[in-house]
Parts: structure tokens; C-alpha cells; sequence
């Protein structure tokens, strides 16, 4: 079993995101993601690796990591696995 579905597997354990206090009623906060931001985001939710982004995305490691510590910070997410559980479905329905 890859790591993606043992991640997906987690987190239709743990229930839907909206049971969480702190992100219920919250505010679209994909909205508040720079445009270079949301292109990073929409790496991240693809499982491509943080230095596959960086070389998509024509920019060096360091730049994506900054962007990484931002869009965490804005929408909550202690790290790139978190990330995938509360936004992942999302990345499908968009496209």
C-alpha cells in the first residue's frame, strides 16, 4: 500500500475535518493564498515531492519552503500530510 492511501486511510478514520473546534464555520481560507501561494498548494495536493514543485514551479527549494511555512500558517496545517487530508478532496472536485 503506497503512502498516499495509507494517509487517506488515517483520515476517513479520524472523520471529516469540520469536526475539528478550531476549523468549523472557518472562513475559506484557500482565498487568502497568493496566487504564487495556491500554485504551490496545488503542487503539494498533487503528492509530488516539495523539490518536484520547486522545479515545476521554476524556483529554488528554499523559496518553496518559505511558501510552504506561509500556507500552512494561513490555513492551519502543521505539515504537508495535514495538508492532503483537509484539502486533498478538494484538488478533485476543482479539476
Amino acid at each position: 500500500m503506497k503512502w498516499l492511501d495509507k494517509l487517506k486511510n488515517i483520515a476517513r478514520a479520524l472523520g471529516p475535518p469540520s469536526d475539528k473546534p478550531e476549523r468549523a464555520g472557518m472562513p475559506d481560507a484557500v482565498s487568502r493564498l497568493t496566487p504564487r501561494e495556491r500554485d504551490v498548494f496545488e503542487a503539494l495536493l498533487k503528492a509530488r515531492k516539495v523539490k518536484d514543485a520547486a522545479e515545476e514551479l521554476g524556483v529554488k527549494y528554499p523559496t518553496i519552503h518559505t511558501h510552504c511555512k506561509s500556507i500552512y500558517k494561513k490555513l492551519r496545517v502543521g505539515s504537508r500530510a495535514e495538508l492532503i487530508m483537509q484539502y486533498g478532496s478538494r484538488s478533485k472536485n476543482s479539476g
